[in-house]
């Protein structure tokens, strides 16, 4: 093994020094103030070649390698990786954007953000547009797509249509179709996901095995919709998911689907932020002005008894809503982003930030531990699960914010989160403590499982050495990865 400054030397001889920081500070802040493993370096190639060379490196001095795109994934550790001494390679430079218009196409490097696609689109004047989470405008597309992210409107996982990948051995993978593509005198053949034989684009998310650096992704075209926005009582909970699942049954909404309650900072109007027991349901669908007509005046008859009022918002309307949140939402359905969310949050504290790039680094900014729960589109799995969640919190003297989004059919993301002031050691501790046991009593009394998990959680779920699944997916990561290089523990055995 290289001596630092060996090492640092070395690096110098296959990077460019501006790419390389040694021993980074700022790459061990996090929202959740979890404790830093060691960090030999972050690098920033730019290139194929560099990259190759790196993980050359890798292999000859047996170091860990842990990619990143821009390093936020708040409330998950953020750049941190599972263990250390390791290595981060950080993608956010690889800004390539290719789009087909007419197959309705994208084709990102691992740095594109939300803002990035966006700018693209609206510059090049396509009328095209991504599904978006509401976290900030800086977020990594294929990073939150990676860890299988939630978005705002619609559901991101099923747009995922290829990747790019160096794996371990140095050789370049692209799944799907898009392997069979091997001349740029044609489009690439990009419209079927799962490709001739096994479809791996699923083995690549949520796993260690390789490096992604590419992705294609299907757009969507703009198009007419209309979001909604009703308020209901937490007593009237059960029946109204009950509804919504019929409705998403008989197919009137095929979109996105928000269920958050008051006390949401970014919901909130005043910021009193003390749970009174009462909900916001937000939706949209889409299609002709005809359907969009029906579609209205349905809901608005099969979800009365439920609501105390349901108010209906263009997506092409350009006056203000009677929410900032209203807004917002609106421009994320029409592919616009936002740090109206980070704005929000910082409000907590009585504080502000510029730009998301501050907030790991900004203890004044209030920190966050969060529980991510695949969540039963099931009325009665939700409620309990909010009432044990509400008792924890009450026993261990903690506020928790929640909200319920649609991951697919029969699932909801549960978004499970506390704030804490980060100059305050015991109250972050205890909100970690608070993650931790939301995600184990969650598992063990109602057999609720995370969908996604932080560097510090991994351990809790992801190392059964009796269980044939990990086992399995250990057996995949010898093959592919017999030393260990890429990003240890990560979603994986040890």
């Amino acid at each position: 093994m290289y001596s630092t400054s060996t090492l640092e030397e070395y690096l110098k001889s296959i990077l460019p020094a501006t790419t390389i920081s040694m021993a980074p500070k700022a790459a061990k802040e996090n929202l959740t103030e979890y404790q830093a493993p060691d960090i030999i370096a972050e690098l920033r190639p730019t290139s194929q070649e560099e990259l190759a060379a790196i993980l050359a490196l890798a292999q000859e001095e047996g170091l860990k390698l842990y990619p990143i795109s821009s390093g936020f994934n708040w409330g998950l550790g953020s750049k941190l990786p599972v263990e250390g001494p390791a290595i981060l390679i950080n993608l956010n430079q690889w800004k390539s954007i290719e789009v087909s218009e007419e197959l309705e196409y994208a084709i990102i490097g691992a740095g594109v953000t939300q803002k990035d696609l966006h700018d693209y689109l609206e510059r090049h004047q396509l009328a095209l547009k991504f599904p978006l989470t509401g976290s900030s405008q800086s977020t990594s597309i294929l990073g939150n797509i990676l860890d299988r992210g939630a978005s705002a409107f619609f559901h991101r996982r099923q747009r995922l249509l290829g990747l790019e990948i160096l794996l371990p051995s140095g050789k370049w993978l692209q799944t799907g179709l898009w392997h069979f593509h091997k001349t740029s005198s044609s489009p690439p053949p990009l419209y079927y996901a799962a490709g001739l034989g096994p479809d791996l684009n699923g083995l690549f998310t949520q796993s260690n095995l390789g490096i992604t650096t590419r992705a294609i992704i299907q757009l969507q075209p703009q198009s007419s919709g209309i979001l909604f926005f009703a308020d209901f009582q937490e007593e009237l909970l059960i029946p109204m998911i009950q509804k919504l699942r019929k409705l998403r049954q008989d197919n009137m909404l095929n979109e996105g689907i928000l269920l958050t309650n008051k006390n949401d900072p970014r919901t909130t109007e005043g910021n009193p932020f003390d749970y009174n027991g009462q909900w916001t349901l937000i939706g949209s669908f889409s299609g002709s002005a005809s359907l969009l007509q029906f579609l209205q005046t349905e809901l608005s008859l099969q979800l009365a008894q439920y609501c105390q009022k349901i108010e209906f918002v263009s997506s092409n309307s350009t006056t203000s809503c009677s929410h900032p949140y209203q807004e917002v939402l609106r421009d994320l359905y029409n592919g616009c982003p936002s740090d109206y969310s980070i704005q929000t949050m910082a409000k907590l504290q009585q504080t502000s930030v510029q730009s998301a790039h501050e907030v790991d680094s900004n203890k004044n900014f209030p920190g966050m531990a969060v529980a991510l729960l695949a969540v039963p589109f099931h009325g009665p799995s939700c409620l309990e699960l909010m009432e044990l969640i509400y008792k924890i919190s009450l026993d261990m003297k903690v506020r928790p914010f929640y909200n319920l989004a649609s991951l697919d059919e029969t699932t909801f993301e549960g978004f499970f989160r506390v704030y804490f002031d980060r100059n305050d050691p015991e109250a972050s501790k205890n909100a970690k403590k608070w993650s931790q046991r939301v995600l184990q009593e969650a598992a063990e009394k109602l057999a609720i499982f995370p969908y996604r998990l932080s560097t510090e959680q991994m351990a809790l779920f992801c190392q059964d050495k009796e269980d044939a699944f990990w086992q399995t997916v250990k057996q995949i990561k010898n093959s592919l990865d017999p030393q260990n290089l890429i990003a240890p523990k990560r979603y994986n055995l040890v």
